[in-house]
């Protein structure tokens, strides 16, 4: 992603974000404002998950990862 100033140039590269309901560094609200960088942007919720769901819900975290890797 480039910023320039005010003007935006908006990534055609996907991302992926998951994020746990209860995370208190990064609320769910900031994900509005992630999709006005990217056109291919696509988030996951865990509900009772916080911060690094990678370690609190591995299980959940491993699958979203197969997903991903399935999709390409």
């Amino acid at each position: 992603m480039l910023i320039y100033g005010k003007n935006y140039i908006l990534s055609k590269v996907p991302v992926a974000v998951l994020l746990g309901r209860l995370d208190a560094l990064v609320p769910i609200k900031m994900t509005k404002q992630l999709t006005e960088f990217t056109q291919a942007f696509d988030v996951t919720e865990l509900d009772k998950a916080s911060h690094a769901p990678f370690i609190s819900h591995p299980e959940a975290f491993n699958l979203w990862c197969l997903d991903l890797i399935n999709l390409t």
